[in-house]
Parts: C-alpha cells; sequence; structure tokens
C-alpha cells in the first residue's frame, strides 16, 4: 500500500486530521498518516520551533499578546470592527490548511500610505514563516475572468498560499472563479492548467485583495471582509 499525500509542505503547518474534528500542528520532518503530508524542514532554520502538542490558556493568551502588539500594534484601524476583522484575517492566514473554506479579504483606506499592503504581506509571512507563496493578480473584474482561472491554476502548481491584488484601481473584485473560489469548499472547485486540457483541483487558498475604496461585487461580497485602515503621519512613513 502507497500512502497518500496530498500536501507536500515547507514550514510547519496547521492541518485537520483526517475527516475529525481534530487539529494539530505538523512539525516534524518527513510523512504524517494522519494528515497525508510530507514535510520537508530546513532543520537549521527551524532548529528552535516548536508548539505544545496541547497547548495551555496561558500559550494561547501569550500568542494573542505577539498579534496584537507586534503584528498589528503600529496599524490605525478606522473602527473596532475593523481591527477585529484583522484579527480574523491573521488567524485565518495561519489555520487556513486545515479548514475547507476560507472568505476573502480587503485592505481598504481613503488613500495611499495607511499601511495596506504591509498588513496583507504579514499575514502571507505569518502563515509561512517566510516571504513568498503568492500568485499576483492585476486585474480580478469579469472582463478578465480568463486569465484570473490561469493564475489560479498557475497558484495551485506553484504550491501558493494565497492570490494577491496590490492596488486594485478602479476595477471591481467580480471574476465568477473568484465567486467561486470563495464559495465553494476545497475539492468542489478546479482550473484549467495552463496550456493544457486536464484541470486542477483548487483548494486551500485566500484571496486578498489591497486598494483605495474598493469596490466588489456579485456573490463574493457576501464572502469578503474589508478591514478599512486609516492614514496618519506614521502609516505613511512605513
Amino acid at each position: 500500500h502507497i500512502p497518500v499525500v496530498a500536501l507536500q509542505l515547507e514550514e510547519p503547518t496547521f492541518l485537520r486530521v483526517g475527516e475529525t474534528d481534530e487539529f494539530r500542528v505538523v512539525q516534524r520532518a518527513g510523512l504524517d498518516l494522519e494528515t497525508q503530508s510530507h514535510l520537508d524542514l530546513d532543520g537549521e532554520k527551524w532548529a528552535e520551533y516548536r508548539v505544545e502538542e496541547m497547548p495551555s490558556l496561558e500559550d494561547a493568551e501569550q500568542a494573542y499578546r505577539y498579534l496584537t502588539s507586534e503584528v498589528l500594534g503600529d496599524f490605525y484601524f478606522e473602527t473596532p470592527e475593523d481591527y477585529a476583522r484583522a484579527v480574523v484575517y491573521l488567524l485565518s492566514t495561519v489555520a487556513r490548511p486545515a479548514t475547507r473554506i476560507a472568505p476573502s479579504f480587503g485592505f481598504d483606506a481613503p488613500g495611499k500610505g495607511a499601511g495596506k499592503s504591509l498588513l496583507a504581506r504579514a499575514g502571507h509571512i505569518l502563515a509561512r514563516g517566510k516571504g513568498g507563496g503568492v500568485t499576483n493578480i492585476t486585474d480580478p473584474s469579469s472582463k478578465a475572468n480568463e486569465e484570473v482561472d490561469k493564475r489560479i491554476g498557475a497558484a495551485m502548481i506553484a504550491g501558493h498560499r494565497f492570490l494577491h491584488v496590490d492596488e486594485l484601481g478602479r476595477a471591481k473584485v467580480d471574476a465568477p472563479v473568484l465567486m467561486t473560489l470563495t464559495a465553494t469548499p476545497d475539492g468542489g472547485n478546479s482550473s484549467r492548467e495552463l496550456g493544457k486540457s486536464s484541470m486542477l483541483d483548487v483548494s486551500g487558498m485566500v484571496l486578498t485583495v489591497c486598494g483605495n475604496n474598493i469596490r466588489v461585487g456579485g456573490d463574493i461580497n457576501r464572502r469578503f471582509l474589508n478591514i478599512r485602515l486609516q492614514q496618519t503621519e506614521i502609516t505613511r512613513a512605513m
């Protein structure tokens, strides 16, 4: 019997154990049968990394303080609800491999210099412990739907976790393939492989969008969490 490997990992990752409601961090190099994953770990880089199998309440409180003070401490949110959505974003980036579906996230502001791209990138890095793992989309509108579908397929082949739109401009986020991405659980959606007729299962991805006064259309609007930031002298200098 040949073991099934559903995920090839390069960093410790939070995963679901089979079809159960149990979760844990895969942090040991090699094959993990329970999560059907294989971790190719750089032992030197991650030598001091370790998560307790059963984290305590104190561990959770310490992690939350780190998120709120170190990661989010220099951002200025328009409302407390925007701050709460930012916390949800950071948690979602880390937990996405363990969930079957996730909302999309917008980073919005009245103008440049509010830290939109920096906040989006913080989640990208927090999820992987390093940069990268991002496929960029220049036009997420319905008129570019075919091109967006190709980008999704390329992201799956590359093993990327994030689709990202930086500085949206006047376009509206309403490409049908993006609506399907946010509305369909993992395994229920597919994208065409670039240059081939074969299809790829789409799973484990999060859409992030940065822009000024973001416009979202169609059904994706119900699954899009917008995080509104304020411009300050401090954020303009970041």
